[in-house]
């Protein structure tokens, strides 16, 4: 079934982002930033605090103007080998998990509460008003040029002419889900190689709503996982669940 529990003994995940934006009058100052450092020194030790900036395109008679504007600073801690990070910005934390993922109810829901725990011992309870986790999915086929139906159940708005073959595509959507959620998709084609194809499937689940306090992060962030499940499974076909299924 599309919808049942499953778990890959070769999930194609590449890397799961948790982002907890706290409501704030103020960012947080880069001293407050420096107080984790300590904290996370033995489980992180790879630490930088960097600038953040914004970017904004603008379009005019003389071409393409490009502003910048300074957004404050970011704590950047990563694990030896790289694969896990802990951010903390002015406005919020984020944690990463690359490859290879060590599963939700095994290890990253439990990092993730671990590392908001590390931010209110250090620098108190702080209100939360926005919530995304987000999965980024690089999916390997043994086809090239890919027949899109053998692998995935939704289909891509081209034009079914003579003699063609898909190539590249890139697709993004939001859809509004319950309890004040939104799920955004972002489907790309990378170059392939040989007989291979690549596809990213990027799926980020957005909860922002009232501030909550960080007592209540465990329920929320089993509503922002569970329809992760859903999308996921019901985008796939079996004959990729086969694949994310034999052991690397």
């Amino acid at each position: 079934m599309a919808s049942e529990r499953r778990k890959y003994p070769n999930p194609p995940i590449q890397e799961a982002i948790c982002e907890i934006h706290f409501a704030l009058e103020e960012p947080l100052s880069p001293n407050k930033l420096e107080q984790l450092k300590p904290r996370w020194a033995a489980e992180y030790p790879n630490q930088t605090i960097n600038e953040e900036k914004g970017v904004h395109l603008q379009m005019g008679a003389e071409g393409v103007r490009i502003d910048e504007n300074m957004l404050g600073k970011r704590l950047i801690c990563r694990t030896n080998d790289g694969a896990r990070l802990a951010q903390l910005s002015g406005r919020f934390l984020a944690v990463n998990q690359l490859r290879p993922y060590p599963g939700w109810e095994e290890a990253y829901r439990d990092t993730i509460l671990a590392r908001l725990s590390d931010v209110e011992s250090e620098l108190g309870a702080m209100p939360i008003r926005r919530t995304g986790l987000r999965y980024i999915n690089r999916i390997e086929l043994p086809e090239n040029p890919v027949k899109w139906e053998n692998w995935f159940n939704f289909a891509l708005p081209f034009p079914k002419l003579e003699k063609s073959l898909l190539s590249n595509f890139q697709m993004h959507f939001e859809q509004i889900l319950p309890d004040e959620q939104k799920l955004v998709v972002h489907c790309v084609s990378l170059p392939q190689s040989g007989d291979l194809s690549f596809v990213i499937l990027d799926l980020d689940v957005i909860w922002e709503g009232q501030p909550i306090s960080s007592a209540e992060l465990p329920h929320l962030l089993e509503r922002v996982h569970g329809p992760h499940r859903l999308a996921f499974e019901a985008y796939i076909t079996d004959k990729l669940r086969e694949r994310f299924d034999k052991k690397s």
